[in-house]
């Protein structure tokens, strides 16, 4: 019985996701990806034009899932600083297991649409957008930016929420105050 194009696409997608998890970016390859499917290299191809693309869809899909847990996260807090625990430790896992894309050897836009710059800005303006879900967010758009950069860079490096929790404390205190 033939695969159809989703469901091979599908796996495709899951393989890799195994792959650069567990081994990393340099790991990652199409014929590998094919065999792991039951599919010819170039039948993979036509789904996912370079081994780029297909690992960029992997992340694209699981930061999607990420950012849709924060947003429940988020709108589901008592007040803000359980709600902004909850999406410091989504993005944390969502570091942590996509920790291949600060390896050497991962190819990184210079210039464009796709260029590093523009997708940092694009993910700080999401993580700002999840923030305003928070309730009763005090918090002033310079300090919404603060926050954000904070999340994404120590979540990043592999912070302990507890060693940042009492500073993301005083700011949100100090601004329901003022």
């Amino acid at each position: 019985m033939q695969k159809l194009p989703q469901e091979i696409r599908e796996k495709a997608l899951a393989e890799a996701r195994e792959i650069l998890i567990t081994r990393g970016y340099k790991a990652l390859t199409m014929r590998e990806i094919a065999g792991r499917c039951g599919v010819a290299v170039g039948s993979l191809y036509n789904l996912f034009s370079s081994k780029e693309y297909l690992a960029g869809c992997v992340v694209l899909r699981d930061w999607i899932g990420a950012r849709r847990e924060m947003e429940r996260s988020a709108q589901s807090a008592a007040e803000p600083l359980e709600g902004l625990r909850r999406i410091y430790e989504l993005m944390a896992a969502f570091s942590e297991a996509h920790a291949y894309l600060t390896d050497v050897g991962v190819p990184r836009p210079r210039e464009g649409e796709y260029s590093y710059a523009r997708q940092h800005g694009l993910l700080v303006s999401q993580i700002r957008a999840v923030l305003r879900a928070l309730p009763a967010w005090p918090v002033q758009e310079d300090e919404e930016v603060f926050l954000a950069e904070s999340i994404i860079g120590f979540a990043g490096k592999g912070y302990p929420w507890e060693r940042l929790e009492s500073s993301f404390a005083r700011l949100i205190r100090r601004e329901r105050e003022e």
